[in-house]
């Protein structure tokens, strides 16, 4: 689940779409490629567009993220990235 996480947040990171966590909640259930990430439309926030991607990964996905991961372990899930793909798609 880590190469896949962290390779879904790299693209994420490369866009920089306007909505990276429903697509990354997209990308998890199987509704999204990584290839279809990167053609999502981009973030017009300026302040986000020219950040690092730790910092616009930070600001745009880290809490949600976070919430969905413990919500995810709350559950006791068995289907840890399809549950997690779920989650984010609602925030």
């Amino acid at each position: 689940m880590a190469c896949e996480l962290q390779e879904k947040l790299w693209a994420l990171a490369e866009r920089r779409p306007s909505e990276p966590c429903k697509l990354l909640g997209q990308a998890f259930a199987g509704k999204k490629s990584v290839g279809e990430l990167s053609k999502a439309p981009q973030t017009t926030d300026p302040g986000l567009k020219s950040a690092p991607p730790r910092e616009f990964l930070h600001s745009a996905v880290a809490e949600d993220l976070e919430k969905a991961l413990v919500e995810v372990y709350n559950k006791g899930s068995r289907r840890v990235v399809s549950d997690l793909g779920e989650i984010l798609m609602k925030q």
